[in-house]
């Protein structure tokens, strides 16, 4: 018997139960902990885009390109190599290309970008596709931007939903 009147094997059994439990606490910490820092890495990430005047005039630029051309594809080709619209799309691109790498690694939050971000991040890339397209015929690579595209594609297969009022 044990020390308390429990038998020893009941006694184990419950050291073990307590054990049990607390690592299951533990890990549950872990994750909830994990969870929130990825939700926080998101929004800090995006205000810290929001406020970054480089950032700021890309969108506007490319906004104005996108609004005066019809195909951005052309910017891929290597006589425009260099130019000022196509290195405004390869910023652009590197922008949604880190964010979708950071969320396939789950380095970032998804379903906290795609609230924030899922009109910008699917008419970008309806826009861009084009581009992205050309680009990988003069590389020889299918792999470029591939991220952004796979992103976008799962979003438009499953749209963000409008809440109830």
């Amino acid at each position: 018997m044990g020390g308390l009147g429990i038998p020893d094997t009941a006694a184990i059994w419950f050291q073990g139960a307590a054990i049990a439990m607390s690592a299951v606490a533990a890990i549950w910490l872990v994750l909830v902990s994990r969870s929130q820092s990825k939700k926080r890495a998101t929004v800090e990430m995006l205000l810290n885009l929001r406020l970054d005047s480089d950032y700021i005039s890309h969108r506007d630029r490319f906004t104005a390109l996108i609004k005066n051309e019809d195909t951005l594809g052309k910017y891929a080709s290597k006589e425009h190599y260099g130019s000022e619209n196509a290195m405004l799309i390869y910023r652009i691109l590197n922008y949604h290309e880190y964010l979708a790498t950071g969320i396939a690694e789950g380095a970032f939050d998804e379903d906290i970008y795609k609230r924030m971000c899922y009109s910008n991040c699917i008419r970008d890339w309806i826009r861009l596709e084009g581009f992205v397209n050309e680009l990988r015929v003069i590389e020889k690579s299918n792999t470029l931007f591939q991220e952004f595209e796979s992103l976008s594609t799962r979003w438009k297969h499953k749209p963000l939903k409008a809440k109830s009022p």
